[in-house]
């Protein structure tokens, strides 16, 4: 049971380079899924019933996520990591009603091959049958478009909150507020998302494709207090800010009890308090990322003082102790089921443990063979750990070579293009570059041609000032494809030729 394992808390512009477009990725088909279970209602208004009580204090239970990014096909002792969560959730529930969840964003991109595969229709199934009381939008949660985004939110079994984004074609779309009776206490929930990333992996002011984002954030908070403060006993600000700005919006948002956060995907053991210049305070939660952890707080709404204290916080790791949801293991392991070419079923071997460094190598013999590249850049930070030894599946491949779509709908930032340089200009290149550069550098033996291939990522593409100052600009770009694609390709082609996938190294 849960319970039992909870401790008491205590440079100079370039050229605009070419129209970057996405390169279509290795073919995969998800037949029909599973039907989807009946949509469960959340966000009623009262969550658990409100007992007498004589000492004027009234007491609830927080749970909440963040970051989970698709990690729904993570495996706890052949369970998906969420239905491990799910249950854990369902069991609490079962022990204690009055018990909120709260999801803090980033729900998408990064963990199943699946979500990449079906443009995040697989993880918006599978995040409509968690049982979440209400949620707030990540920058990751924009990343297939403003269609899904809005199949999303209308679909959603759960409010989905987001008070500084809007979208001009429906301004009912997002919901900045909601209001939950949670036993004996009303509890009010706004949510707030960051800014935007662009291809360069940094933060941008600007839209999420066509959804206006508003990035003053205390400015946005303050506002939907004072529209709603009087209304509750409890106010929380669900957002996907990153600790430091949460901790920001605490100190200068009074009206706020709790703020529930997320994006910096901190593991935030015990809540971070908060005291105003006014008296008042408040605290800082953050579980994390990849649905590794529950957080969990019992709290005490006194009615006199109207003050939140907690009893007791912890940070409760998802693991093999927690029971299952059935419901969501099966419909996960049911879409999963449906992929082809299949995510668990090898394609490729390596005869040893690869690390990063010999992953980017790798990555430079698949793009000589499909692209004819001489020379190959790409960001060290695109290598996410080790390649074990052995067989190697398509969602094992992944995870070390995830996909972030930035800007929104585009191809990923670690996408692989080809460019054309003179020789005398790739010297010049070569002669420019920052030193301890965080991209990796790889080329053929031999002379340089007259022309030379370059293979780069899309961040080096569109921002060339990132790799030399003065800025290098490019001539017409060609697709490659997504890292995990031409990794794919390439390993399929190694297994076909009775090959390790490493054999090139």
């Amino acid at each position: 049971m849960l319970f039992g394992l909870i401790a008491a808390c205590g440079g100079g512009p370039a050229t605009k380079p070419p129209p970057v477009v996405a390169a279509p990725p290795t073919a995969i088909v998800v037949a029909a899924p599973p039907k989807e279970p009946p949509r469960a209602i959340f966000g009623a208004p009262r969550i658990g019933d409100c007992p007498p009580s004589d000492d004027g204090v009234a007491r609830l239970t927080l749970l909440h996520v963040n970051d989970m990014q698709a990690h729904y096909s993570d495996r706890i002792d052949g369970r998906s990591r969420y239905a491990r969560l799910a249950g854990a959730i369902r069991d609490v529930r079962a022990t204690t009603p009055a018990t909120l969840v709260l999801d803090a964003g980033d729900d998408y991109e990064k963990g199943s091959l699946l979500d990449l595969r079906t443009a995040g229709e697989a993880t918006r199934r599978v995040l409509h049958a968690m049982p979440i009381d209400a949620r707030v939008l990540g920058n990751h949660d924009f990343a297939y478009g403003p269609a899904l985004v809005r199949d999303d939110v209308r679909k959603s079994p759960h409010p989905v909150l987001l008070a500084n984004v809007r979208d001009p074609e429906d301004a009912k779309l997002f919901q900045p507020y909601a209001a939950f009776e949670v036993g004996c206490v009303k509890v009010g929930v706004f949510g707030l998302v960051t800014r935007p990333y662009g291809s360069d992996d940094e933060q941008f002011d600007g839209p999420y494709g066509p959804f206006i984002v508003d990035p003053r954030v205390v400015a946005a908070a303050k506002r939907t207090v004072r529209q709603h403060r009087a209304e509750v006993d409890v106010m929380i600000a669900l957002t996907h800010l990153g600790k430091g700005t949460d901790t920001f919006l605490a100190r200068e948002v009074a009206g706020v009890d709790l703020v529930v956060g997320g994006h910096s995907e901190d593991a935030v053991s015990r809540p971070i308090r908060i005291a105003r210049l006014d008296g008042t305070e408040a605290h800082v939660l953050q579980a994390g990322r990849f649905a590794e952890n529950l957080g969990r707080a019992s709290l005490s709404y006194d009615r006199a003082s109207k003050r939140v204290a907690f009893e007791r916080y912890a940070l409760v790791p998802v693991d093999a102790a927690m029971p299952v949801d059935e419901v969501v293991d099966e419909l996960v392991k049911g879409l999963e089921a449906q992929a082809l070419p299949p995510l668990f079923e090898p394609f490729a071997r390596t005869s040893r443990e690869l690390g990063t460094d010999e992953l980017a190598r790798l990555t430079f013999e698949a793009v000589r063979r499909e692209a004819q590249a001489d020379a190959l850049l790409v960001g060290k930070d695109a290598f996410w750990g080790k390649l074990p030894e052995g067989p190697i599946t398509r969602q094992a491949l992944y995870q070390r070579v995830p996909v972030q779509k930035q800007p929104v709908a585009t191809a990923g930032f670690t996408s692989l293009w080809v460019v054309e340089l003179s020789a005398e200009a790739y010297r010049r290149l070569r002669t420019r570059l920052r030193r301890a550069s965080p991209y990796a550098w790889l080329e053929a033996p031999g002379p340089t041609p007259p022309i030379v291939r370059l293979a780069l990522d899309k961040r080096l593409l569109e921002h060339p000032a990132l790799l030399t100052r003065p800025a290098m600009t490019w001539a017409e770009a060609r697709p490659i494809g997504e890292l995990i694609d031409v990794l794919e390709r390439f390993g399929v082609a190694q297994s076909a030729r009775g090959e390790a996938f490493d054999a090139p190294l």
